[in-house]
């Protein structure tokens, strides 16, 4: 069994609040993006053998596939084991998403393996007890995750839009990031309202927001050279995605994200065109 697990960018990202346990209250508009890992599952006698094309990737007990793998098995009280190779594309620690889809598509696909007898909501606190992002790709479409981010919603957001995500060498630790936010413990604020929908290129633009941009920008500032390189290349909106350090850019047609990419690659970005699922 082969499946594609995509990568997804944080078209808004506001903060509203900060429990007491220290975990950030957020509103955030997720959309999946024609970026895929790519894993293979076949049944195993006992046990979860997992590799990586990547060989810098930790493949022990802490990978979140191996953790999805032995949480879903163990909830259906599942004695058989399975193999599972990644093929990995999605950049690590990028704000795009990758192991947390790579986690949820585990999750999906063992269950589809074995015919578990795991209900969608089992599945969905499986996700959540894994990681924030989890749980928004099981849905597999643009979502609006609220809460830290066991509240998954559809929401409904232009598809094929033309984006250029680029990349800097450095990386960014997301606990840094949010630390370096200082929002105050249990300190609270109404988050906007957003539109019924996003359905168009300039819609999407007009709501872009990161509210761990700034944070970011101060800890890595050449996330800020990312942004005017997009911009100069005549991106309509630009933006860093989840805790960063990747930025994308939205065009207005195709051949323009994938230009801009060019351009960016020739100055030592990493960079992918890629478009709105």
């Amino acid at each position: 069994m082969i499946q594609l697990a995509p990568a997804k960018i944080n078209l808004r990202l506001e903060i509203i609040g900060r429990r007491p346990d220290g975990y950030h209250l957020l509103q955030s508009v997720m959309v999946p993006i024609s970026l895929y890992d790519e894993l293979t599952f076949s049944p195993a006698a006992t046990g979860v053998q997992f590799t990586c094309s990547d060989p810098g990737l930790p493949t022990g007990d802490d990978n979140l596939v191996v953790r999805a793998a032995k949480a879903i098995l163990s909830a259906a009280s599942c004695s058989r084991g399975v193999k599972i190779h990644l093929d990995k594309n999605i950049p690590s620690a990028a704000g795009l998403g990758g192991g947390s889809s790579d986690a949820a598509t585990t999750l999906m696909s063992v269950r589809d393996l074995f015919s578990l007898a795991i209900s969608d909501e089992r599945l969905h606190d499986l996700a959540a007890g894994l990681g924030a992002d989890v749980p928004f790709f099981l849905y597999r479409s643009a979502c609006l995750v609220e809460g830290i981010g066991e509240k998954v919603s559809k929401y409904t957001v232009a598809s094929g839009l033309p984006v250029a995500l680029i990349k800097p060498a450095e990386g960014l630790s997301t606990p840094r990031v949010y630390q370096a936010l200082n929002w105050p413990l249990t300190h609270h604020r109404k988050a906007h309202n957003l539109p019924a929908s996003l359905g168009d290129l300039h819609t999407v633009c007009a709501w872009l927001r990161n509210d761990l941009e700034a944070p970011a920008e101060a800890l890595l500032p050449r996330i800020a050279d990312g942004k005017k390189l997009l911009r100069d290349q005549g991106a309509t909106g630009v933006q860093m995605s989840g805790s960063g350090p990747t930025i994308f850019g939205i065009f207005n047609r195709q051949e323009e994200a994938v230009q801009a990419c060019d351009d960016a690659k020739r100055q030592g970005w990493w960079a992918f065109a890629c478009s709105t699922r």
